[in-house]
């Protein structure tokens, strides 16, 4: 998992990293309507493509504070799923649950 420093400033790889995951969230929060592949091989490569595209990332907060954000995409015979979690921790303790409004504001503010 990669892990970006923004507690002085964001860098440059982070505000991409950012972006990214706010613009494949945009478009997979739609995924309850897509249709999965045909075969297993198509879904498990389905899978790979899309967790390579949109990769789990940490940010390093103020205070010791870190933002983990989670991605999880499947796809079963019948149904595709993806759902992102945010994280708000400290020293390994989850402190606070956020969505993607939260890297939302991360980027206006910064």
């Amino acid at each position: 998992m990669k892990t970006y420093n923004i507690s002085k400033r964001i860098s440059s790889q982070a505000r991409l990293a950012i972006l990214n995951a706010i613009s494949e969230h945009d478009f997979l929060k739609k995924s309850y309507f897509f249709h999965p592949e045909s075969s297993a091989s198509g879904r498990r490569n389905a899978e790979k493509i899309v967790n390579k595209r949109h990769p789990s990332f940490k940010l390093v907060l103020q205070d010791f504070r870190c933002c983990a954000v989670y991605v999880a995409y499947t796809q079963t015979s019948r149904n595709v799923y993806y759902s992102m979690h945010v994280v708000i921790e400290k020293n390994g303790v989850m402190l606070e649950s956020k969505d993607v409004r939260f890297l939302k504001k991360l980027i206006a503010t910064c």
